[in-house]
């Protein structure tokens, strides 16, 4: 997990990890609420899972909260905002519910790097 202090720490946070890992591909992913995709979304990222590769995501609009399944098999919650960098390793279950007034999820936007 990082928080950068600027816009510009955390973009070059992100192309150092980029470099470093040989990620070339990035996707942007829009959690809208108002949106039945979305929505989709939304309902996909709340359920446990778990990537074979390591997942790399910058919160580019919105927050919320990863939860993280520690090697003792308990849940770590990260709250995320605008601008954090999180980095799960290959194989972590994982969940994420954004947050968003009155328990609406707000418009949220992660980049997602592969």
């Amino acid at each position: 997990f990082y928080r950068p202090t600027s816009k510009e720490d955390g973009e070059a946070r992100l192309e150092a990890i980029r470099q470093k890992t040989g990620c070339d591909q990035l996707y942007i992913t829009i959690m809208d609420p108002f949106d039945s995709e979305g929505r989709a979304l939304v309902r996909e990222s709340s359920r446990e899972h778990q990537h074979e590769e390591e997942e790399i995501r910058v919160i580019g609009e919105g927050g919320g909260f990863f939860d993280i399944r520690d090697l003792q098999n308990t849940w770590v919650r990260v709250q995320v905002q605008t601008g954090d960098l999180i980095v799960l390793p290959p194989k972590a279950y994982h969940r994420f519910t954004p947050k968003g007034k009155g328990g609406d999820a707000p418009d949220l936007r992660t980049q997602y790097v592969v």
